[in-house]
């Protein structure tokens, strides 16, 4: 959800003209409307953006700038309700008409060929995939068209991402310390006590728990039928969304769609990696350029895909190995599943023991397990070193040696554990990690959690956890770590283990947590090791 980025103004160039105009909605709403068309008469291309941040004229122009050299038009918008844009902002519910409006408005104009492209990404790339229907190219860079699975990741509401970007669009000019509004309670109140104010679209989300109409509407992922860039990092807050807007493409919108994903984060990355800089990663913001800039002007966009990048559907970036893997199935067919057995000790095995054993933890949603980096939004996310939180004792941990070759791991994660709660709710994560040696960082590579509810008190649970994917290699010396934990805060909620709504939910109880782990109960996680 972050803003187009800005660097130094250039000027306007002098064969293009500068204007600011409204489109007016169906329902008669006006829409702010920043125009950059060359001066010389005839019919060109239009870039799109649409955004909720600002179409300021020098904040906007160098990012518009490759555009206008290329003699095309550019059509910046605000979103409903924000900044020069009449009516009210409620975030995703009004984009797809207000974009469809916004395209039919310019196909009119006699400056537009009828071909016009999305740019940008983001929230930004949420209203290009709301109209791609209507588009001739788009540019998802780090997006996602389904609004629920970024408010609850795993069906999980997550406050860091909500609260962060929410009170920002909310009240920007007020002050608020948004660490200690991720702690109050119930989470309907943490707007009202943080900032003075009500969050209207917070409130609501806090009310849908579950996937319902109220998200079923702002779904736009079923519009994505032009060729499309997706442009996703490991480390992304729509790295999960992003994918399963991919895989859902029908087959004729597929052809014409590339993937690639980089070693990228959505906010201040934490630990400082560049695995390997711009030679080995790309200049993923000149990729989208020269992608939509190609599309327009009804080239091929194959030629594109040079080194670093890979000639295929997927180019799929692997951490700590630093280089791209390219193939055109998802995932790659030199990727299987292995499922990695959880045993007492500390021990992580691909053989089960038939030893049964019971493995337990307290978790205390007073001092929930910290969430450190992650596939999230906001400050300090991304890789981090999570070393700090090795001696708490509301997790069990799980290791395995890396000896002689590398463990690659490029795919999605699953995990099956065998479990029981004494709570009438609660929730348990799976954290996969790389231990580096000589006290170096024990890093995340990817978090994911599900809900449980016990149904039968005399027999473990079966829960299953479908963990966003990854692409990261386990170097010889490091170690694989599994971490078990039944919170991740602020990342996500902390689970109160009443079983109330989270709405308005404050009573706080423990719940005493066991993990069966052996033959009778083979808990386990699946790893999607690549051998290539």
């Amino acid at each position: 959800m972050a803003e187009l980025s800005s660097c130094a103004t250039p000027q306007l160039p002098d064969n293009y003209s500068f204007q600011t105009t409204n489109v007016i909605a169906q329902d008669g709403t006006a829409l702010g409307t920043d125009l950059y068309l060359p001066k010389k008469k005839g019919k060109f291309p239009t870039v799109l953006a649409r955004t909720p941040y600002d179409k300021n004229f020098d904040a906007i122009l160098p990012i518009v700038k490759p555009f206008l050299d290329q003699g095309f038009a550019v059509v910046i918008q605000d979103c409903r309700g924000r900044l020069t844009s009449k009516g009210e902002f409620f975030p995703f519910v009004d984009e797809r008409k207000d974009g469809l409006d916004t395209v039919k408005w310019i196909k009119k104009q006699k400056w537009s060929n009828g071909k016009i492209g999305g740019f940008a990404g983001s929230y930004n790339g949420y209203t290009q995939i709301a109209i791609a229907d209507v588009l001739d190219v788009a540019t998802l860079h780090v997006t996602g068209g389904n609004t629920y699975k970024i408010i609850y990741p795993y069906g999980i509401f997550s406050p860091k991402t909500v609260f962060s970007w929410g009170f920002m669009m909310d009240t920007p000019q007020k002050e608020y310390n948004i660490n200690k509004a991720y702690k109050i309670l119930p989470l309907s109140s943490a707007a009202i006590k943080s900032y003075g104010k009500t969050n209207k679209f917070i409130a609501e989300y806090l009310k849908h728990e579950k996937y319902d109409d109220f998200w079923e509407k702002q779904n736009v992922s079923k519009y994505i039928k032009c060729p499309s860039l997706f442009m996703a990092g490991w480390y992304d807050m729509f790295i999960g969304p992003q994918f399963d807007d991919f895989l859902a493409l029908d087959k004729k919108t597929e052809e014409k769609c590339r993937m690639v994903v980089g070693p990228w984060c959505h906010g201040n990355q934490v630990l400082e990696k560049e695995y390997g800089g711009e030679e080995k990663t790309g200049n993923r913001e000149l990729l989208n350029y020269q992608y939509l800039i190609a599309a327009l002007k009804g080239q091929n966009t194959d030629k594109l895909f040079t080194s670093p990048y890979k000639n295929k559907k997927y180019n799929l970036f692997i951490m700590e190995r630093n280089e791209y893997i390219g193939s055109d199935i998802w995932p790659p067919k030199e990727t299987a599943l292995i499922k990695f057995y959880l045993h007492s000790g500390k021990q992580l095995s691909t053989k089960i023991r038939k030893k049964n054993e019971t493995l337990k933890y307290t978790y205390d949603p007073a001092d929930p397990f910290p969430s450190l980096g992650g596939s999230i939004f906001g400050e300090d996310v991304g890789p981090a070193d999570q070393s700090s939180t090795t001696s708490r004792t509301d997790q069990l941990i799980f290791d395995m040696e890396i000896k002689n070759k590398p463990l690659t791991l490029l795919g999605p994660i699953n995990a099956e554990l065998f479990v029981e709660t004494d709570a009438k709710e609660t929730d348990f994560f799976v954290s996969v990690q790389d231990v580096f040696p000589k006290k170096g960082p024990i890093v995340n590579i990817q978090t994911g959690g599900a809900k449980f509810i016990p149904k039968n008190k005399n027999k473990p649970g079966k829960l299953k956890i479908k963990i966003w994917p990854t692409g990261y290699q386990i170097n010889p010396g490091h170690k694989l770590r599994i971490v078990i934990t039944s919170s991740c805060f602020p990342a996500f909620n902390r689970n109160l283990n009443t079983g109330e709504p989270i709405y308005s939910a404050k009573k706080m109880v423990k719940a005493h947590q066991k993990i069966f782990v052996g033959k009778e109960f083979p808990s386990s996680v699946s790893l999607p090791v690549y051998n290539k």
